[in-house]
């Protein structure tokens, strides 16, 4: 597995402290961010249709080597809440 999700209880931040002028990272840093991330995600199923692809000896990856590298990324994920 190359993944892990964490949940973490944290206490209410009070409003004044939301509302304050200090320096927040801005919608497009976050765009940025988010979309490194999804390339990084992106990439990793990839990786996992290749080799599929590769234990049957495909030359390409074909539509069924993603859906089954979807599936697997998608067992991962329901086992980690198990």
């Amino acid at each position: 597995m190359d993944r892990m999700d964490i949940h973490v209880e944290v206490p209410a931040v009070r409003y004044k402290d939301l509302a304050s002028q200090n320096d927040a990272e801005t919608s497009g840093d976050i765009r940025e961010r988010m979309n490194r991330a999804r390339t990084i995600q992106s990439e990793r199923l990839k990786r996992i249709a290749r080799t599929i692809a590769d234990l049957e000896q495909a030359e390409n990856i074909a539509v069924h080597h993603v859906s089954e590298a979807i599936q697997y990324r998608s067992l991962d994920r329901s086992n980690l809440f198990a």
